[in-house]
């Protein structure tokens, strides 16, 4: 059996992240050891939720991360 490999040379490493933010109770200002303890807020005012699209390109053999995409809606 022949084994075949493809390479692709690419400038960096990208990944694209789909991230929904909300608002918990917890202060920024206490350091908390466990996140997943920080319920979300329950106040309607306070209940926003962004959806937020990112791509992002490490280059870890020049110690660099660059951002070309960052869209919140």
């Amino acid at each position: 059996m022949k084994t075949v490999f493809f390479f692709k040379i690419v400038k960096g490493v990208k990944y694209r992240l789909n991230v929904d933010i909300r608002r918990t109770v917890c202060s920024k200002r206490i350091l908390h050891p466990n996140l997943d303890k920080c319920d979300f807020q329950k106040m309607m005012m306070l209940r926003k939720k962004l959806t937020c699209d990112f791509e992002v390109w490490l280059i870890p053999w020049q110690q660099k991360i660059h951002i070309p995409v960052m869209f919140c809606h």
